[in-house]
């Protein structure tokens, strides 16, 4: 092994040492100065500071972000793993749907360096796509709004926007319950709906019943939003998320099928973005394949994918015995 490391060095063949780093990459296409010099200065920066250094360009300029991404997906094909990673760190901050193939294959990397960057520019990749998308929706619904229903959904993305979600909270529980013949108390003391849902024990938290209502909303939009939502206060908050688990999983479990998907969604959210948070749920995940609820279902599919990857053997031996049972 070291007789054929010193035999690439002398041919000038790098090696890849994992951490070893260079002076930089120079592209080999024919592209702007002012791209070539974009990539040297990306991949001879330190880790830290690549995507500083990428959100300092100019964004903006689409020809100039097109001919720069193309330079990065090609140094990713670089002998040394130190650019390779870099490059990888800089399409997580520039990089768009043109560049996850490329990002895919350097998921694969030898060097697990590189391959963990590429996976953290797929996943910035993807919660941008999904921003962006929430964004898009959200203004449809907000220009689109043409009766009454859609306007209201309206003014509940606009006042969740400015930070006054809470103070809707009675409005949008009024709502909810103008759409059923029975009511459940509601911790508290007001009462919601239980055609929206309810637990066994016949308790709903105000805010879950707010949030149930934007989620079926007929206006996707808005429930793509809540969705989106949804996503960050998961990142933002992981300790309270990981003490809310048993809660929205007993709703995945329990109640009527509005509140299953509900609790399925968030079940689903958290898989993927920690889904170590469910390693005592996964046979409430088993359990949640066989509801009736198409979107459970569902939900819970994702979910378990998820989690497969963290506890393998375990959810192997959970489908194993779910065999056996039928």
């Amino acid at each position: 092994m070291v007789d054929r490391e010193l035999d690439d060095i002398a041919k000038k063949k790098p090696v890849d040492v994992g951490g070893e780093t260079g002076s930089g990459y120079t592209p080999d296409g024919d592209f702007p100065d002012r791209v070539v010099d974009a990539v040297e200065e990306l991949t001879s920066a330190d880790d830290e500071g690549v995507e500083d250094v990428a959100e300092e360009l100019d964004a903006d300029d689409e020809g100039f972000i097109a001919d720069l991404r193309e330079a990065l997906e090609e140094a990713l094909d670089d002998d040394l793993s130190d650019v390779r990673a870099k490059a990888a760190r800089a399409l997580g901050v520039l990089g768009g749907d043109d560049n996850v193939d490329a990002l895919r294959d350097a998921s694969k990397d030898k060097s697990i360096d590189v391959a963990n960057a590429a996976t953290e520019a797929l996943q910035s990749i993807r919660l941008r796509d999904e921003e962006d998308e929430a964004d898009e929706d959200e203004e449809d619904a907000v220009e689109g709004a043409e009766d009454g229903d859609a306007a209201e959904d309206e003014d509940v993305v606009e006042e969740e926007d400015a930070g006054s979600f809470e103070d809707d909270a009675a409005e949008e529980q009024g709502d909810v319950e103008d759409q059923v013949e029975e009511d459940v108390e509601v911790e508290g003391g007001s009462t919601v709906g239980s055609g929206v849902a309810e637990l066994d024990d016949g308790t709903l938290r105000l805010s879950d019943a707010v949030v149930l209502r934007l989620l079926e909303s007929d206006n996707d939009g808005v429930s793509k939003v809540v969705g989106s939502s949804m996503r960050h206060a998961v990142e933002s908050y992981p300790d309270n998320a990981e003490d809310e688990m048993n809660h929205y999983v007993e709703m995945m479990e329990e109640g009527r099928p509005v509140l299953r998907r509900y609790g399925s969604r968030f079940v689903e959210v958290v898989s993927d973005v920690d889904p170590v948070m469910l390693e005592n749920h996964l046979e409430s995940l088993m359990t949640a394949l066989e509801d009736e609820d198409d979107v459970v279902q569902e939900n819970a599919e994702a979910a378990l994918a998820n989690v497969t990857g963290e506890f393998p053997n375990r959810v192997a031996e959970l489908v194993a015995e779910d065999k056996r049972n039928r």
